[in-house]
């Protein structure tokens, strides 16, 4: 967002140390947006950039069977496959169809331990 001109900004309004809002001030317009912390606006974002390196990751190794020792992405990725069996389950899961979708486009590797098999 910043470089299409939008400047961003966190803030508690207890605590200016604790991002409780973020504050979105398009180029546009006067008066900022504030997106309150339910929004998860944050969350999102970073969700998309974990996406972003997952996609890069299986530009140089064919695949999305990402080594679990490594740590950054190896954790999200399980994170990804945690949250999609609790989608399933019904449980409460910060999985959407639209992240399902997306991590299906790439071809995703829901069950790492059947693929790992299958490869041997």
């Amino acid at each position: 967002l910043e470089s299409k001109g939008y400047r961003l900004s966190m803030f508690d309004e207890t605590d200016e140390n604790i991002p409780r809002a973020l504050i979105v001030q398009s180029p546009n317009e006067e008066s900022p947006l504030r997106v309150p912390d339910g929004d998860d606006i944050v969350g999102r974002h970073h969700w998309m950039l974990k996406f972003s390196e997952l996609k890069r990751y299986k530009e140089i190794h064919g695949d999305c069977f990402v080594n679990l020792k490594d740590k950054q992405l190896g954790d999200w990725v399980r994170s990804q496959r945690q949250q999609y069996k609790f989608l399933q389950e019904g449980k409460k899961s910060q999985m959407t169809d639209e992240r399902v979708q997306l991590l299906d486009d790439i071809d995703f590797i829901w069950d790492g331990v059947d693929f790992a098999r299958k490869r041997a």
